[in-house]
């Protein structure tokens, strides 16, 4: 797959953050604006409001506000409010490539970083309100391949919502050359 040359990620992290490391070394914060030059998604598809803390390469901390005219469906002639727990852990994976991405400015040639299995997912219940989520991934482990071509990146992450944990999972994304 081949880079938009004006995308942020394709000149590298200096490009987006340059400035924030220059003043702070601390957590940065993207808004939604900074999450949709960031990452390959729709804007309609945006499982992600804002970043409020992340540390490129390591882990990250999201939120989502889930509003009752944001998810619906019609159960028996009238309509109720659900949020998927598959929508939660899309989440996680969205929030999985913010923290790969900001680590490594793509390169031409580069693919985009991609979920590659699902070890662990457990649902506590489905959300049946509307609620602030908050979105936890970290980057537990990684590997790279002989070649070098190729890396496995092994993440952990929870959805909770109104303090109550309601996804939790484990999950593997692979990046590298195409």
């Amino acid at each position: 797959m081949s880079v938009n040359p004006e995308t942020p990620s394709s000149r590298g992290n200096d490009g987006i953050w340059g400035l924030h490391r220059q003043i702070s070394g601390g957590p940065l914060q993207l808004d939604a604006v900074d999450l949709e030059r960031l990452l390959p998604v729709d804007r309609k598809k945006l499982l992600l409001d804002k970043v409020i803390s992340l540390q490129p390469g390591v882990h990250g901390v999201a939120e989502k506000a889930v509003t009752a005219g944001s998810f619906k469906f019609r159960s028996q002639q009238r309509d109720e409010f659900l949020f998927p727990s598959t929508q939660a852990f899309s989440a996680l994976e969205q929030l999985a490539l913010v923290i790969l991405l900001s680590a490594e400015g793509l390169q031409s040639g580069d693919q985009w970083p991609s979920l590659s299995s699902i070890n662990e997912m457990k649902v506590a219940a489905e959300m049946v309100e509307p609620g602030l989520l908050h979105i936890h991934a970290r980057i537990v482990d990684q590997e790279e391949f002989s070649s070098g071509a190729l890396k496995r990146f092994t993440f952990e992450g929870v959805v909770s919502v109104n303090g109550e944990d309601f996804v939790t999972a484990s999950w593997e994304m692979e990046a590298g050359k195409s």
